[in-house]
């Protein structure tokens, strides 16, 4: 099967909820992969975080305003963002990420 509607979940939580979570599984050092996606049950990068947070699976895709509020603090795409800086800066990015959607 290619595509299961069933993946398309409805989550009403709030972004910058979302994003705080996300923000908390990371904040960690040794909690955050500075290369890829990580492990599980070890580290993971910003956007596994991220992707952990809005949907609760360890692997899928950071879509909608989630990614758009994440693009925009980084000013770029937030996994390559998270594979290029450090730690504090990828922290920040949420920081600013969660700014910009409580003013939304």
């Amino acid at each position: 099967m290619l595509y299961d509607p069933k993946w398309e979940t409805k989550n009403d939580t709030p972004l910058a909820t979302i994003l705080r979570r996300a923000r908390q599984l990371i904040e960690d050092p040794h909690r955050w992969s500075p290369n890829g996606w990580g492990h599980c049950d070890k580290q993971m990068c910003g956007l596994h975080a991220a992707c952990f947070a809005q949907s609760g699976q360890h692997y899928g895709d950071v879509s909608g305003k989630l990614n758009d509020v994440l693009r925009k603090a980084a000013g770029e795409f937030f996994g390559s963002y998270n594979d290029t800086h450090t730690h504090a800066e990828v922290l920040a990015v949420f920081d600013k990420a969660i700014a910009i959607a409580n003013r939304r």
